[in-house]
This record gives C-alpha cells, structure tokens and sequence, in this order.
C-alpha cells in the first residue's frame, strides 16, 4: 500500500484530532471535529473562540488525527495553514456536515480550511514515520 492510500484510509475513517495554534508563543491544543477533502481539512468553530484569535495572529496549524479504531492505530500529522473558504458550495457541504457536530447557529461559527504543506504518516509497525509533501493527489 503506498503512502497514499494510507494516508486516505485514515482520512476516511478518523474524524477526531487535535488542532493546535500558537498562543501567546506557545503550542496550544485544542480537540476538534476533521473532515476532508483530499488532503484539506475543515473543521468550524465559534467565531469569537480563542483560537480563531490566535488564528488570525498566524495561520500555522498542526493537527494530529487518527490513532483511533478502524485506522489500525495508524494516526496523521498535519503541518499547514488556516485559509479562507472562497467557494460557496462546499461551505454549505461542510456545514451541513459539522451541524450535526456543533449545534450553535449558523452565524456564530466559521468554517476553518487547512491546507497541510507536510503530511506525517505514523504506523505501529515500529517503522519511521513516512513524509508526504503536498501539493499531492489523494
């Protein structure tokens, strides 16, 4: 199986990760809902979070996801960006989907896109992790 089909498995089967932004110079991590597509993430938060703050500070992410059942313990690191969501179809995809996540109202959350530059492949194999750098087609 090649990196990237690893790295899709994971994606279709892990919805649960941490996203973590840099606050007030530190790493600060936060649990999140994922959903992809490709290798771009999305997830939504309120829009007067902390995190949206230290967003807009600097968009640098990392995010872990995986390391859950169904993924063979296999789990992902992000490296990438917070970018905005310009097409309006798959805003309204992705918040049909996170509506069933996050129950606020629709004007108090923004839809987060992250666009990963690396991704990290890690398996249970005892192997060291496996480096895709992106743009990659998943």
């Amino acid at each position: 199986m090649t990196i990237e089909e690893h790295i899709r498995l994971v994606l279709d089967r892990a919805s649960i990760g941490t996203l973590y932004t840099v606050h007030e110079g530190n790493p600060y991590g936060r649990y999140m809902t994922f959903r992809s597509d490709g290798a771009t993430l999305y997830t939504v938060t309120d829009k007067h979070s902390a995190k949206l703050m230290d967003i807009e500070k600097n968009p640098h992410v990392h995010v872990l996801l995986g390391y859950q059942p169904g993924t063979e313990n296999n789990y992902l690191e992000f490296e990438g960006q917070v970018t905005d969501v310009i097409d309006d179809n798959l805003r309204m995809k992705m918040r049909n989907f996170f509506r069933l996540v996050f129950q606020k109202d629709a004007t108090e959350v923004t839809l987060l896109k992250i666009e990963p530059s690396v991704i990290y492949l890690h398996t249970q194999d005892g192997s060291p992790a496996q480096k895709l750098v992106l743009p990659a087609d998943l």
